[in-house]
């Protein structure tokens, strides 16, 4: 087994073992009540009981019953390249080719049905990132990327704009592409390396 695989059975079956959340029929439950202003410890036992007793008998109701959400966040670098443009009404779209990402969402999917299957759970993929196209950005990168020359980039390795005197830009735009992981130390590393650059430059 290697070592990839291993950490990600042995979180599985830890998870397993510790930690559930409310299933979805008791936390909608406990949520309405407490709108009420009736949820207390003895009402949410009778929830409980209640759902439980129900599970029991009701074999749809049985799958919902037991079923326990857990958001399983998978962080790696698309295949995909995006490109922002200016439309016809000057306003700022993206390209994103979707379709680049077929073998990269296909490992993801296998990874998750890997950790599902250790921890006893159900594995229900993104549908709105592989059927909708709808995907979710938490760091934005790109738009003022580094280049070689004005040619191909915003900002030199200094993240000094190409063909600008004084003019900087010291934030995430200045990636091409995605680094897979948190870009925030990358960001400030190089946001510091320019700033140090700058202050030489200036005791000339």
């Amino acid at each position: 087994m290697g070592v990839r695989k291993f950490r990600i059975v042995k979180l599985a079956r830890c998870l397993h073992r510790r930690w559930r959340c409310p299933t979805p029929i008791k936390a909608i439950s406990a949520i309405l009540l407490s709108l009420t202003g009736n949820l207390n410890p003895e009402s949410y036992k009778s929830i409980s009981r209640t759902v439980n007793t129900m599970g029991k008998y009701v074999p749809v109701f049985e799958l919902l019953e037991r079923s326990s959400p857990i958001p399983f966040l998978m962080m790696g670098r698309y295949d995909a390249v995006g490109q922002f443009y200016l439309d016809e009404n000057n306003e700022v779209a993206i390209n994103f080719p979707f379709n680049d990402n077929k073998k990269y969402i296909a490992y993801l999917n296998k990874l998750g049905k890997l950790f599902a299957r250790e921890a006893d759970i159900y594995y229900i993929p993104n549908g709105a990132a592989s059927h909708l196209k709808i995907v979710e950005v938490p760091y934005n990168i790109g738009g003022a990327s580094m280049g070689n020359d004005a040619s191909d980039g915003v900002v030199d390795t200094y993240e000094k704009v190409f063909n600008h005197e004084n003019m900087f830009v010291l934030d995430g735009s200045i990636l091409p592409v995605s680094l897979g992981p948190n870009p925030a130390n990358t960001i400030l590393a190089l946001a510091e390396r320019a700033i140090e650059k700058i202050i030489w430059e200036d005791k000339k």
